[in-house]
């Protein structure tokens, strides 16, 4: 049976993650640009992506923005966090070469995995030979990745490589009190401020921090206002 029957569907995948709603940012420097990026998920049909970027600039939400779209487009594809399936072993990538495209996560957790890197060098062949596309994210770029198997190697050097760039404070602000409208509530810009000052740095800890909050204080029944955040971030540290 192929792997691909055995993976859940919507492993690793949220419908909220929307081109739409991702915040690009305004760097604009040469190879530093977000929305080159974007614009070139959206609209290129380059067989071959390659996204890295550190934690928390955004790189999953990408992925999975782009995936969506596609099967919104009744396309075929597959959005698969690797660092959430690497237990299964590279036996889970069989059978994906069917997908109009393949999009993996997680990259770096598998790198230097002799039975994994093959799998995936041969599915790469595979993809390109029946003329759909893969993209693929990581931590680093393919120079630093621990990679065993040199042909694979050389494959991540085929198509464009971009680097996802972090978000200014002030730009996480906007991508915070965004994703509160998305959900249905509005903070104020002073608590927002405050957890800017006083939690992580990481916008996806940021993000999963806002929810936590959002549920708190639908269960307490009181406003996101800073003593409120102040006392739920001393009690996890409590």
């Amino acid at each position: 049976m192929s792997s691909l029957k055995q993976l859940p569907l919507a492993i690793g995948q949220r419908e909220d993650r929307s081109f739409d709603n991702f915040v690009i940012g305004k760097n604009s420097e040469p190879g530093l640009n977000n929305l080159e990026l974007v614009e070139t998920l959206r609209r290129s049909k380059i067989p071959f992506i390659y996204i890295w970027g550190e934690r928390g600039c955004g790189k999953s939400h990408l992925l999975q923005a782009l995936s969506r779209e596609i099967n919104l487009q009744e396309g075929s594809a597959i959005y698969l966090p690797l660092a959430e399936i690497v237990e299964m072993g590279a036996q889970a990538l069989s059978g994906l070469e069917v997908m109009e495209l393949v999009v993996l996560d997680d990259l770096e957790v598998i790198a230097g995995q002799r039975d994994w890197e093959e799998t995936l060098f041969g599915l790469y062949n595979q993809i390109r030979d029946a003329g759909s596309r893969i993209v693929v994210a990581a931590k680093s770029p393919p120079e630093e990745l621990s990679l065993k198997l040199p042909d694979l190697h050389s494959r991540f050097q085929w198509g464009p490589i971009f680097q996802l760039q972090m978000l200014s404070d002030e730009e996480k602000l906007v991508a915070l009190k965004q994703r509160a409208l998305e959900r249905g509530f509005e903070i104020p810009e002073s608590t927002v401020s405050y957890l800017l000052r006083h939690g992580s740095r990481d916008l996806h800890h940021l993000f999963k921090l806002l929810e936590e909050l959002d549920n708190a204080s639908l269960v307490e029944q009181r406003k996101l206002t800073i003593p409120f955040v102040k006392s739920h971030i001393n009690k996890d540290l409590s």
